[in-house]
């Protein structure tokens, strides 16, 4: 079909280490997106697909960039849901971790993730994902998705699941309302991929 498809992952991320004085913020995230996204010279359609945290940057990125299209699933919407509240408590165990023998911290935290059902590899994703979701834009979107609002050719889905355990369904609609031009389509089961296609 003539589609690339290029994987980002930020460091500290599994497949790639973290480093000294990595702050895990969003200014840092879109640096490091920005930069690989030049580095690799990609021009021509841009789709940019985001999941859960990373869907901020995503939002950021395809908005600056004029993207041909923008996917976001399970989004965090713009304001702190279940699985990142309260906000001190996150900071409260990543405070913790750093005061904990590594082997110690870095048990702990696996088996509080494995015990959320996330799909992780090892002990330094956990952390770099908590120390990630201490620093989300949340409400700060808004300024992208109104940038987002005024560009003409970008095409947008936006899929979330009220099944994810994480997933508030008030939340998802109250940003979703933010956005111009976007058709609902609800589904009880899988999805009608025919339903979907047709909507672009």
């Amino acid at each position: 079909m003539n589609i690339r498809f290029i994987g980002l992952n930020y460091p500290g991320f599994s497949y790639s280490k973290s480093y000294a004085g990595q702050d895990f913020g969003n200014v840092e995230r879109q640096l490091f997106s920005d930069q690989l996204i030049d580095e690799l010279g990609i021009s021509g359609k841009i789709v940019f697909m985001g999941h859960s945290r990373g869907c901020e940057n995503t939002l950021q990125t395809a908005v600056e960039r004029k993207a041909h299209g923008l996917v976001l699933i399970n989004p965090f919407g713009l304001r702190r849901h279940r699985g990142i509240s309260p906000e001190y408590k996150l900071r409260y165990v990543t405070k913790i971790y750093d005061l904990l023998p590594k082997t110690i911290a870095d048990l702990l935290i696996y088996k509080i993730y494995r015990s959320m059902k996330f799909h992780i590899h090892c002990p330094e994703e956990c952390i770099s994902a908590l120390r990630s979701v201490n620093d989300v834009m949340l409400e700060k979107q808004l300024e992208f998705i109104e940038k987002l609002n005024s560009l003409e050719n970008t095409r947008i889905l936006i899929s979330y699941a009220g099944r994810d355990q994480f997933i508030e369904s008030k939340i998802m609609e109250e940003c979703l309302e933010k956005y111009e031009n976007l058709e609902a389509l609800k589904f009880q089961n899988d999805p009608d991929i025919d339903q979907i296609c047709d909507v672009f």
